[in-house]
């Protein structure tokens, strides 16, 4: 009788030992793989709620209609037409000469999306009178409460 206890007790003890072996594997992947993904994608999650919340908080009715006018214009701009912002965000102003070019972009190029960038009211066209010996100055500059807008849209 002995002999057939053992014939029983080693299944049993093998199929014991290896649920218990699973249930540790189980254990040890859920706390070393999937909780920390799971952790991070919840903390990811609750990073971009707390920056759209902050960006809403801080924005005054007047910076958030700006905000809102710029996000519907930007994406419909052309290439040459963001690389001329994202240049007057830079440098503040575009001084008209008559051999102006803007990161490779012909004047003439320069010019229409000027005027399509002022058609939009994102930019504001500004004029000095000729005074003795001198020309008359124009300049183009990001029209006042569309910079910190356009800095958001245009670089993250």
């Amino acid at each position: 009788m002995n002999t057939s206890l053992t014939d029983v007790l080693i299944p049993v003890s093998v199929g014991i030992g290896m649920y218990v072996f699973l249930y540790a594997c189980e254990y040890l992947w859920n706390l070393l793989i999937v909780a920390p993904v799971q952790i991070d994608a919840e903390r990811q999650k609750e990073i971009d709620a707390l920056r759209l919340e902050l960006e809403t908080i801080r924005r005054d009715k007047a910076s958030d209609f700006h905000h809102r006018v710029a996000e519907s214009v930007v994406p419909g701009l052309s290439h040459a037409g963001k690389s001329i912002l994202r240049y007057l965000w830079s440098h503040d102003q575009i001084v008209w000469a008559s051999d102006l070019t803007i990161y490779g972009l012909s004047t003439d190029t320069v010019w229409k999306t000027l005027t399509e960038l002022k058609q939009a009211d994102l930019v504001t066209e500004n004029a000095e009178p000729a005074a003795l010996g001198k020309n008359e100055k124009v300049w183009w500059e990001i029209t006042p409460g569309y910079k910190s807008a356009l800095g958001n849209l245009l670089f993250f």
